[in-house]
């Protein structure tokens, strides 16, 4: 299993819940597994995104497509601050 950790600067999160559900079927689609949303304790403007993939191949082809950078830039956030790119050690790399 892969992640994205998406640092974002959300000043609604309610709204970028609403977001991410509503593209939740696009995102399944091309390999995601679920997501959750962490706010930081210490700044509570900065939310962190974890998309789950099944694979982190599948993973990168998201991110670097169109269709996945721009349903990023279209979450209701002020910034997208940072997109980390996680894999378990236990798994393939390769894997589909």
């Amino acid at each position: 299993m892969a992640k994205a950790l998406i640092k974002v600067d959300a000043r609604s999160r309610s709204s970028l819940r609403v977001a991410l559900s509503a593209q939740q079927s696009a995102r399944q689609a091309q390999g995601e597994t679920g997501f959750s949303i962490n706010i930081d304790n210490n700044k509570r403007n900065v939310a962190y995104v974890v998309l789950e993939w099944k694979s982190l191949r599948s993973l990168r082809r998201f991110l670097q497509s169109a269709e996945g950078k721009e349903m990023i830039r279209s979450w209701p956030t002020e910034e997208t601050l940072e997109v980390v790119e996680l894999y378990d050690l236990n798994e393939d790399i390769n894997a589909e």
